[in-house]
């Protein structure tokens, strides 16, 4: 029971003592575990939005990437918009005048 204890008293030390980027950072591997895409939310257009964004596989949730008429996007770009359709997760490029898919390789 003593060991037990000591084990419980630690962990509710460490959680007190944890930073914020030290608790979201287990979360996060937690919920990718569990089969969320998850994405830390840093910069957004809203301010006092929540800081994780984690999206159930096979969601309605829809990503777009905005680029300008003529660019495509970065091959990072491109690999993450391919990372959310192979979770299930409707993402596409719209340049101003339309929506495409990026290409499959």
């Amino acid at each position: 029971m003593f060991l037990f204890q000591t084990f419980a008293n630690n962990l509710y030390i460490w959680q007190i003592l944890a930073t914020e980027q030290q608790i979201q950072s287990k979360l996060i591997k937690q919920l990718e575990k569990d089969g969320y895409y998850v994405i830390k939310l840093s910069v957004t257009n809203k301010t006092g939005i929540p800081d994780l964004l984690a999206i159930p596989k096979n969601s309605d949730v829809e990503f777009i990437e905005v680029k300008r008429p003529g660019q495509k996007p970065r091959p990072l770009q491109v690999f993450r918009i391919k990372e959310l359709n192979n979770h299930g997760v409707k993402a596409s490029v719209y340049d101003g005048t339309q929506f495409y898919n990026v290409p499959e390789e």
